[in-house]
This record gives structure tokens, sequence and C-alpha cells, in this order.
């Protein structure tokens, strides 16, 4: 059993919470601690360490005490180097053997186990990419072919206007009016329901970005340049027709 005097270390939100505005005021100072019926000395505090995260970022940080007591020592952290790493944990696996011969050798990398914390929300991210980028796909598969469909039934319509002196950017404004209506509908419903579901989501995180709206504005308008494109790749394909032949058919 350790037999110097204890002494603490303390993280800057215990220090706030034990009164003490700055490290030097609470360096020195005597305090104690106890949990349960188990009582821990008095002793100085050595000094004050920044706050940092010791778990996932949807706790907020803890007020943090660290002292020396060995009959609580269950976990070590080994600092280790990056080669060899298969031959670093066996010596520190023999070490153990002789050491503590009555209790397994268990071991965790402390970078995985970080990775762990945020696992479920990585995953979450993924299948967003993908499903998001498999509707949007789909959605410009099936503006194209709408709008293929709709220019093959005013192709009479289109000729007429052609041969009135309409150029390709007023048949584009003409064709894409509806579709940028629509666009406009469905980012009305879809942009406060996104909203709605990432503040839900981001309300779990003790510490948390704010929803810009300039994220919204960026994704909007790269919907509206595919809309955009759309439309005039179509639009050109469906006009470069002779109008005269179109206006001779039933």
């Amino acid at each position: 059993i350790n037999q110097e005097p204890r002494r603490y270390l303390i993280n800057e939100t215990a220090m706030k919470q034990l009164g003490f505005q700055t490290p030097e005021e609470a360096i020195g100072q005597q305090i104690s601690w106890s949990i349960g019926s188990f009582n821990l000395s008095s002793g100085p505090i050595d000094g004050v360490v920044k706050d940092f995260h010791q778990e996932t970022l949807k706790n907020k940080v803890d007020p943090l005490l660290l002292t020396f007591e060995p009959i609580w020592l269950q976990t070590f952290l080994v600092k280790v180097e990056t080669k060899e790493v298969e031959k670093t944990v066996q010596r520190i696996k023999k070490s153990w053997d002789e050491l503590f011969p009555k209790y397994p050798f268990e071991y965790y990398f402390l970078d995985e186990m970080y990775n762990n914390l945020y696992k479920s929300e990585r995953i979450q991210i993924q299948l967003l990419f993908i499903f998001s980028g498999l509707s949007i796909v789909l959605a410009l598969i099936g503006l194209f072919s709408l709008i293929a469909f709709a220019l093959r039934t005013r192709m009479k319509e289109i000729a007429i206007r052609k041969v009135l002196g309409a150029d390709l950017a007023s048949l584009i404004k003409l064709l894409g009016r509806e579709y940028l209506i629509l666009a406009c509908i469905s980012a009305a419903i879809a942009v406060p329901v996104s909203y709605l579901w990432i503040s839900r989501w981001l309300e779990d995180f003790a510490y948390r970005i704010e929803i810009s709206p300039l994220t919204y504005l960026l994704a909007i308008g790269l919907v509206g340049a595919l809309l955009l494109l759309t439309v005039c790749i179509q639009t050109s394909l469906g006009t470069a027709v002779n109008p005269v032949e179109k206006l001779k058919t039933d």
C-alpha cells in the first residue's frame, strides 16, 4: 500500500466545482474525497489539468480527480511504439503473468476503444450517404425519363415555337419552369423535416455543431444545378429534330 502522502490532480471542471477560479488558486489547497463508505485521506492539489474527453461526446466533461491508489489498480496504460506491436504485447504479457499470475492478461488499444464510441454514428452516416446517393440517382433517372416523355407529347408545340423564332434558351425556360416549381415544393417539405430530424439527433450530444442554413442552400443549389442540366440535355436532344418534320406528322 502506498505510504506516500495523498496528493491529487484535478481537471478544470472539478476546479470550478470546488470554488477555485484559477489553477494557481487551487494548487496547494487541501481536499479529500470519498465514494460510498470509502474515504480517502485529505491531501494537497498538486496540479490542474485541462478538461479532456474520456467518454463519448454525448456526455459532458465530468469533474475528474486523479490520485495514486494501489488497491484500485485494475487498468494500466502503456505507451508503445507502432513498430513490432505484437512483440511488444508479448513482452508486456510475460511481465504481467509474472507479476499477476492469478489474473488473465487482457488488452485493448486506446484508439480502437475511442473509435468504437462512434461506430454506430459512422455506420449511420455511411448509410445516409449511400441511400442519399441512390435517391438522387433514381430521381435524376426518373426526371430524365419524365422530361423525355413530356417532350414527345409536346413536340408539335415546340416545333411551332421554333418556327416562330423561339431559341433553345426560351424552350429550356418554358419546359424547366414546371419542374423548378416541383423542386421548390419538394425543398419546402424536405428542408424542415431534415432540420427537425438532424436537430433531434444532435440533441444526444453534449457538444455539437449548429446547423448552418448554408448547408441547405448548397444542397438545394446542387439539386437545382442537376435539374437544370437534365432539362438542358433533354431539351437539346428533343429539339434537335427539324420542326418541319414534326409538323408534317399527325
